[in-house]
C-alpha cells in the first residue's frame, strides 16, 4: 500500500511550518551555517548530527531510525533558492551553506530502494518500470508527487539563472574528504561520522541496475547534474 498524506495533514503540518519557520531563521543566522539536503546524499545522517551538536532547527524527524528522530523547524530539502528568499539575499551570502551532491544514476537507485522501504511506491515495482515512470511523468504526478524525488542535484543548488548560489558543494563519492573542509568551516571536528538510514542493499554497484535504455533516461533527465557535477557512468571494478 502507497503511503499518502491526507489534504488536512498536509494543511496542519503546512501552519506547523509557516509558525516554526521564523524561529529557525533566527537560529540559522545565529549559528551562521545552513545545511541543503539532498535527498539520498546521506543528507539524513548529517542532519542528526547537526541536530544533536547544534539544537534541533538542523535537525530531522522521519528517520527510520527513531531514537534519531528530532523536532523539526524547517521542513525538509528545500531548494537553495527557497532559503535563500527565508533569509533575505543580504543574509544568504553572509552565512556560510553546504551541500553533498551524488552521481545521479547512483542516487537514483538510492531514491528507488528508499521509495520501496517506505512504502512510497508499489512493492511491486521493478526499476526498470522506475525509471519509465520517471521518464514519463511531470513534477506533480504520481509516483512523483513531491519534487524532492524527482529534482536532480542541480536544481536544489542553482538560482533561477542556474547560477550556484551554495557556498560549497561536496561530493557523495568524496564523503570523508570533503566532509573535513565543512567540519572546518563550523567548528565541528566529528561531521560526516554516524551513518543512519540506509536503504539500498549491500554489496550490489548501481551500474547493475541499468541498460541501455535506462542509462541513456538517465543522462537525459539529470544532463545538468552531469555537466555541472562532471558525472558519468560507470561500471563496477
Amino acid at each position: 500500500m502507497i503511503k499518502k498524506k491526507s489534504k488536512i495533514k498536509l494543511r496542519l503540518e503546512n501552519l506547523k511550518y509557516k509558525l516554526l519557520i521564523p524561529y529557525g531563521i533566527r537560529q540559522i543566522k545565529k549559528n551562521g551555517f545552513w545545511f541543503i539536503d539532498i535527498p539520498r546524499t546521506s543528507s539524513t545522517s548529517i542532519k542528526v548530527e547537526l541536530g544533536n551538536t547544534f539544537g534541533s532547527v538542523f535537525s530531522k524527524n522521519d528517520v527510520f531510525e527513531k531514537t534519531h528522530r528530532g523536532f523539526q523547524f524547517i521542513p525538509n530539502h528545500l531548494p537553495v533558492r527557497v532559503m535563500r528568499d527565508y533569509l533575505g539575499r543580504e543574509q544568504w551570502d553572509k552565512i556560510f551553506s553546504f551541500t553533498i551532491v551524488r552521481n545521479p544514476w547512483d542516487r537514483v537507485v538510492s531514491l528507488y530502494h528508499y521509495r520501496l522501504k517506505s512504502r512510497l511506491l508499489r512493492q511491486d515495482m521493478g526499476f526498470r518500470e522506475y525509471i519509465f515512470k520517471l521518464k514519463d511523468s511531470e513534477l506533480g504526478q504520481e509516483p512523483f508527487r513531491f519534487f524532492g524525488h524527482y529534482f536532480g542535484c542541480s536544481d536544489f543548488v542553482t538560482d533561477e539563472n542556474d547560477n550556484i548560489i551554495v557556498s560549497y558543494i561536496a561530493k557523495y563519492e568524496t564523503r570523508e574528504r570533503d566532509l573535513k573542509y565543512v567540519a572546518e568551516k563550523i567548528n565541528f571536528p566529528e561531521l560526516g561520522k554516524l551513518t543512519v538510514q540506509k536503504a539500498t542493499p549491500k554489496k550490489r554497484h548501481y551500474s547493475e541496475y541499468y541498460d541501455e535504455d535506462t542509462i541513456k533516461i538517465i543522462e537525459d533527465i539529470y544532463h545538468k547534474d552531469i555537466e555541472l557535477f562532471g558525472y558519468k557512468f560507470e561500471t563496477k571494478e
